[in-house]
């Protein structure tokens, strides 16, 4: 099996839009790089994406879940899954 991925070397929030490319490849989501190049996703982003999708609310969570989706491509349960259990680790 694979080693497990390494968080992010720096603080989420401070991470800019290549780092947190690196971040993606380094979780094997490494395809999605780019969409997430393109949304201008850096640390600070994904720190509010993360609160976001923290919400208690099931309709709030679904509307950032459906817009993580369209606008950064990632569609499949699994890679979801995935980058959010990675996005949770991080401090």
């Amino acid at each position: 099996p694979e080693p497990p991925p390494e968080p992010p070397p720096k603080p989420l929030h401070t991470l800019d839009v290549d780092a947190v490319s690196e971040w993606l490849e380094s979780i094997h989501l490494g395809d999605y790089a780019e969409r997430f190049r393109e949304q201008q996703m850096d640390g600070p982003a994904l720190v509010r994406l993360r609160m976001l999708l923290e919400d208690p609310d099931p309709l709030k969570h679904a509307v950032w879940r459906r817009q993580l989706e369209d606008e950064c491509g990632l569609r499949t349960l699994g890679h979801f899954l995935c980058f959010w259990q990675h996005l949770q680790q991080t401090a």
